[in-house]
């Protein structure tokens, strides 16, 4: 059985081909990634898992590389489609947390499997509310990084440091909305949670490096 540090390889280099395909194929192919990735990174966040011996999720590549695909989104077209993307992808989960209320309501046949959807599909509200503002947070501040840079040396170096950046304000929000007053150690939990997205940013960087060998500029 693949040990959670081998599965997060795979995990990586699955989001990394995926953002490069839509990219690769057309502006509205990328935000489906985008918005794909937003609604599993929310759907998923309640499995707790051990990677590099540190607590964490598995949506956290996830988070990650909708990010990327957003500083991608910027370099390949303006920053006005990516803030238009922002907003797209913000109205796609809230459609996916409305839509998917009327799943959960009808009465199933198979109560075992009714209570596993339950389980994976609903999140209190509390949890929903945070993990939306942190995605226009953290994105919105993610854009104000990118355009503090010099458009003719925007370095890989570069995009990654304002990735972290916003990953940071991501942490913090998501943290401070949904986990304040419920998890002990609030600091410590916003801290791991930063040191194992440094980890994604850094895994998921050659990403950049591959767009500018492989990918023409639109």
């Amino acid at each position: 059985m693949l040990g959670n540090e081998w599965l997060f390889v795979a995990h990586v280099l699955a989001v990394s081909v995926s953002v490069l395909w839509g990219l690769w194929y057309s502006h509205g192919a990328l935000l489906a990634v985008l918005g794909i990735q937003l609604v599993l990174a929310n759907l998923f966040v309640s499995k707790q898992i051990m990677l590099f011996g540190i607590e964490t999720t598995c949506s956290e590549v996830f988070i990650v590389g909708g990010m990327y695909g957003i500083s991608l989104m910027r370099a390949y077209y303006n920053p006005q489609a990516c803030q238009r993307a922002i907003y797209t992808i913000f109205g796609t989960l809230s459609l996916f947390v409305v839509l998917v209320q009327f799943n959960l309501a009808y009465a199933g046949i198979d109560a075992e499997f009714s209570s596993g959807l339950v389980t994976i599909c609903s999140s209190s509200g509390r949890l929903l509310i945070a993990s939306l503002c942190a995605y226009v947070i953290s994105e919105r501040t993610h854009l104000f990084f990118c355009s503090l840079l010099d458009k003719n040396n925007e370095s890989v170096v570069w995009q990654v440091a304002a990735i972290i950046g916003g990953q940071l304000i991501d942490s913090v929000v998501f943290g401070l909305i949904g986990l304040y007053g419920v998890v002990n150690h609030l600091v410590s939990v916003i801290l791991f949670s930063v040191v194992v997205k440094i980890i994604v940013v850094l895994a998921l960087s050659p990403m950049l490096a591959v767009t500018r060998c492989c990918i023409p500029s639109k």
